[in-house]
């Protein structure tokens, strides 16, 4: 048999810990996401840099706009509970709810269609096409290693709060918190199997156009 009961005090930490932690994620995402794009842009600048980071942009605070709105979601579902338990036992609550996250703005102006500290000012292309694909995206395993961890501590942290004498509910809860933070995870996996595709050919064009830029500099006598 379930033990029906409600700590309002617990289901408030759980709010207040979940939003917390989704600031936490949401905040790391963006730092790393900085030093994606700041690797970027010593490795790749030319036109199509510019609107690879314009529609990365867009993806990436698509993404972070739909982890507020489960982060919201789950809030809303835990006062639902609460409301309903207080509603059968008799009793006047109020445990708040989850404060919505800040509207993401990722700065994407460093990234340019030429090399600002190229010798001229006006260098485009790829920078060390051989490494410079390579190390770009480890700023991306690093984001993706920020997320799984930070999704493990989200579930152990709520699942230790007992709001809820049904365990069931406890334990649903905190996988739908999990849920969240995995929803967030494969957005990113997505984003960076893309990612990674399109800089490794970028990064070939430049060795091909090299080689033949070599050849058809070495002008034979005849």
């Amino acid at each position: 048999m379930a033990n029906e009961t409600l700590s309002p005090s617990q289901a408030k930490s759980i709010l207040n810990e979940t939003e917390k932690i989704m600031n936490n994620l949401q905040n790391k995402i963006l730092i790393k996401n900085n030093e994606f794009i700041e690797k970027l842009r010593q490795i790749w600048e030319d036109f199509n840099a510019v609107e690879f980071i314009k529609s990365h942009k867009i993806n990436m605070e698509s993404l972070l706009c739909n982890l507020g709105t489960n982060t919201s979601h789950f809030g809303d579902t835990v006062v639902d509970i609460a409301n309903s338990y207080a509603k059968v036992g008799g009793n006047i609550i109020s445990v708040g709810t989850i404060g919505k996250l800040i509207k993401p703005d990722i700065d994407i102006s460093k990234v340019q269609d030429h090399f600002a500290d190229g010798e001229s000012g006006d260098e485009f292309g790829f920078r060390n096409p051989e490494s410079g694909a390579s190390q770009t995206m480890d700023a991306f395993n690093n984001l993706k290693n920020e997320i799984s961890q930070l999704m493990t501590e989200a579930v152990s942290e709520i699942n230790s709060i007992n709001a809820f004498g049904n365990q069931n509910v406890k334990a649903n809860l905190a996988k739908s918190a999990g849920k969240i933070v995995e929803i967030c995870e494969e957005g990113i996996k997505t984003s960076e199997n893309s990612i990674k595709n399109l800089i490794d050919q970028t990064a070939q064009s430049y060795i091909k156009l090299g080689t033949s830029a070599e050849t058809a500099a070495n002008l034979s006598s005849n």
